[in-house]
């Protein structure tokens, strides 16, 4: 999800927002919060809260670029749990060469998804 400036819509682990005045360390391990990443594993039905205690992981892999450079782990992507339509990528902040407010990019299914921003130090 993009907010209108085109910020990405990202957590980093104590659950603060990602912004340039709380930029996420490379390799640090970030939430990032998006729609329309298809079908889960197990399937949800449209309307209902994804489940707690089990995950529902994208069929499809996903792959995030910050800076032009591929995030070395995704350690999830999925429904959310406990939210509607609303998916969840964890991943690490790659090592970038150079920091600041960065494009981010998701590939899925290698189509590529437009840039939001999103502040890396």
């Amino acid at each position: 999800m993009i907010a209108q400036d085109g910020t990405a819509a990202a957590v980093r682990p104590n659950g603060s927002i990602v912004s340039p005045s709380n930029a996420a360390p490379r390799k640090e391990t970030i939430s990032l919060y998006v729609t329309g990443l298809g079908s889960t594993n197990p399937l949800s039905l449209e309307g209902d809260a994804a489940p707690i205690d089990a995950l529902a992981r994208t069929i499809l892999p996903v792959k995030v670029v910050v800076g032009g450079v591929e995030s070395p782990r995704v350690g999830f992507s999925g429904l959310a749990p406990g939210f509607s339509g609303l998916h969840q990528i964890n991943f690490e902040a790659p090592s970038t060469p150079v920091v600041g407010v960065l494009d981010i990019k998701l590939i899925v299914d290698n189509r590529e998804s437009n840039a939001a921003r999103l502040a890396v130090r």
